[in-house]
């Protein structure tokens, strides 16, 4: 029986793509195919990157896989990041004051961070920033493809809880380093990078894993958690 997969995940690949459209990888065999298609979780609306190939590709899908399908995410992030320490005994001075500036602009209330393990609160300034940007959940590849697909099985490589867990497991100093970079890049007004979303939508790899490379120097424990050991247990 022929059978056709689709997994869109957001992970770091290499390889070359023939396709001005989000790269994609296949692996077949005499009856099946499997597609990798990189996905990125929010997009502005006004960015097309569904070519009539990818379309195809999505339309003869007999199964599609994401990183996770549950909507427990949020709730599992929250229960997870709590912390019974407060955030700004872990920050220097100019640290907690930067962060309650950018939580303020942001529509946060820096009370809520104050409760929250700086892993939590950096996505979550990450996340509104995003959204300040005017990047949407709604209009990222997933809901994109469950809206185009809704008759077929979408299945998880991991839950929100595993997720959750894998993050809280990053060592302290890595979480603050992280936060201190997300604040970095509020104070350069680094919201969202159109010309990187731009890239990926025309499968321009190369500034991509430049980006990736960059992140892995800046971060290297916590890309070690959310990347490496990720794509190895989804492979």
């Amino acid at each position: 029986m022929n059978r056709g997969v689709l997994i869109a995940v957001l992970a770091v690949m290499s390889g070359s793509v023939a396709h001005a459209e989000p790269a994609t990888w296949t692996l077949r065999d005499e009856d099946s195919a499997i597609t990798l298609l990189g996905s990125v979780h929010v997009l502005p609306p006004d960015l097309d990157w569904r070519t009539a190939r990818l379309s195809r590709v999505i339309a003869q899908a007999d199964e599609i896989w994401f990183e996770r399908t549950d909507d427990s995410g949020g709730a599992a992030f929250i229960a997870a990041g709590r912390s019974g320490t407060p955030l700004s005994s872990r920050l220097t001075t100019r640290d907690w004051a930067r962060l309650q500036g950018h939580a303020r602009r942001l529509g946060f209330d820096a009370g809520l961070l104050e409760r929250f393990q700086p892993w939590l609160a950096a996505l979550l300034l990450h996340y509104r920033a995003q959204e300040g940007a005017g990047l949407r959940h709604q209009s990222g590849v997933e809901p994109q493809i469950q809206a185009l697909k809704p008759d077929v099985p979408h299945r998880a490589l991991e839950t929100g809880e595993e997720l959750a867990r894998t993050l809280g497991r990053v060592p302290a100093r890595a979480q603050i380093r992280l936060l201190r970079t997300q604040l970095d890049a509020l104070d350069q007004g680094a919201l969202a990078d159109r010309e990187l979303l731009d890239a990926w939508a025309a499968g321009r790899l190369g500034p991509l894993m430049s980006h990736a490379v960059e992140q892995q120097s800046e971060a290297p424990e916590w890309h070690e958690a959310a990347v490496t050991q990720r794509n190895r247990r989804w492979a």
